[in-house]
């Protein structure tokens, strides 16, 4: 369940963390912890649990997608970085190419 190298920390799914050991735990259970991501469902959770815990700043946070929320944890300190699908790129390119293929 592990993800990356012992000499630099190490990334947890979020959705390990918050279910299986639940954000109280988290850097006593795991003190070499880096930071986790949140691809999907879950971040408002995950973000909520490390304001709570005081934990801002301490991990390296990766959420999907640009939202209120997500902005707003960006700004705090929260969330490290967000990354954006490009959707209306990626649905003119997808129009074009089943338009050319057609």
């Amino acid at each position: 369940m592990l993800v990356g190298d012992p000499n630099d920390g190490y990334l947890l799914p979020a959705r390990f963390i918050l279910i299986e050991i639940g954000p109280p735990n988290l850097l006593k259970d795991y003190p070499d912890l880096a930071g986790f991501s949140v691809s999907g469902r879950g971040m408002e959770g995950a973000t909520s649990a490390v304001r709570e815990e005081g934990l801002a700043g301490k991990l390296a946070i990766v959420v999907n997608e640009l939202t209120s929320d997500s902005r707003s944890a960006l700004n705090d300190g929260v969330v490290t970085m967000v990354l954006a699908t490009p959707t209306g790129a990626l649905c003119s390119e997808l129009i074009a190419l089943m338009t050319r293929a057609g």
